[in-house]
């Protein structure tokens, strides 16, 4: 059985708020999760990450980010995602707890350190549950092709379904 299991589907699917209903399914998971920035008027100028066991939280993509590296119209503060994102993936390696990530996309995968604690993520025994981009860029090509992964697509109409079915497999984990 995989030990890695990694969510896609559209943007805006709701892949960030399944990862945020199965954490209390899991005990200790170290990782991290993203939140939308929106101005006044409800448009979206950014991204938050937020570390899972410490709660420290920045904003690590934002439309005036200008002297950054670029993903469509955000700037891309890799330092944060490093010092945040990074570094929660090496503290579940070390520590042997679940790892969570939001999300294998574009804006991360401007990080090689990123890249590497992914990849050395899912090499070990640990519990790895990830939310990945639908772009097909060869990193994500690479990993969706690996044999010890599932991939679950999430879609407006089994989100309930597939909920239950990764809180089956966590309970398998825990046991």
């Amino acid at each position: 059985m995989p030990n890695n299991f990694l969510i896609t589907g559209n943007p805006g699917v709701g892949k960030t708020t399944l990862i945020k209903r199965l954490l209390p399914h899991l005990i200790n998971p170290i990782g991290f999760y993203t939140q939308e920035l929106r101005d006044t008027n409800g448009k979206r100028v950014g991204f938050k990450i937020v570390r899972i066991d410490t709660n420290e939280r920045a904003v690590f993509a934002h439309i005036e980010f200008k002297d950054m590296p670029h993903v469509g119209k955000y700037g891309v503060n890799i330092d944060i995602l490093n010092q945040i994102g990074v570094q929660a993936i090496e503290t579940a390696i070390r520590m042997g707890h679940p790892i969570v990530v939001d999300e294998i996309g574009k804006m991360e995968l401007l990080s090689d350190k990123f890249q590497r604690a992914v990849l050395e993520a899912l090499d070990l025994p640990n519990l790895f549950i990830a939310t990945l981009t639908k772009s097909k860029l060869p990193f994500v090509s690479s990993i969706k092709h690996r044999k010890d992964v599932e991939i679950f697509c999430l879609t407006r109409k089994n989100k309930q379904i597939i909920f239950d079915q990764l809180t089956a497999i966590i309970s398998r984990f825990v046991i």
